[in-house]
């Protein structure tokens, strides 16, 4: 932003886009910016589009710890603690701190889940929480 600019018209990007299969032929081979091919691309006469997002909540969840950040903050917001799909069955399942169950996943009489989020993509039923389990291992950041 220059001196005297006003802030209020400053938009960034959020590292999220969509693009035409022939836009890559605006990439040079090797490292480049992606923004040198949006200039060549408007340069040949392509349009560049934008969605502008201001407003909207946005965070970059490229770890597990960044994405259970997002989560507790989604809960916080909404003034939950506790998420569970409405497939999913959890019987007498003792729950503390923040916890979340996806949908697909499947709870084998757990006994308890404290600060968890349990996704759906186990890479096998070994690996679900299992009878009498207690679980407390989620990425949740210290102090959540």
């Amino acid at each position: 932003m220059l001196a005297g600019e006003s802030a209020e018209n400053i938009k960034a990007f959020t590292g999220v886009a969509v693009y035409e299969p022939e836009f890559l032929n605006f990439l040079p081979h090797g490292v480049s910016s992606v923004t040198d091919a949006w200039m060549r691309a408007k340069d040949a006469g392509n349009k560049i589009g934008i969605m502008d997002v201001s407003g909207a909540y946005w965070t970059d969840i490229g770890n597990p710890s960044a994405y259970a950040s997002a989560v507790v903050n989604a809960l916080r917001s909404s003034g939950e603690t506790i998420y569970i799909h409405p497939d999913i069955e959890c019987g007498d399942v003792e729950m503390d701190g923040y916890v979340v169950i996806e949908k697909g996943c499947a709870l084998s009489d757990v006994k308890s889940l404290r600060n968890c989020i349990i996704l759906s993509a186990f890479p096998s039923p070994q690996s679900s929480p299992q009878k009498g389990e207690e679980v407390n291992k989620s990425p949740l950041p210290s102090g959540e």
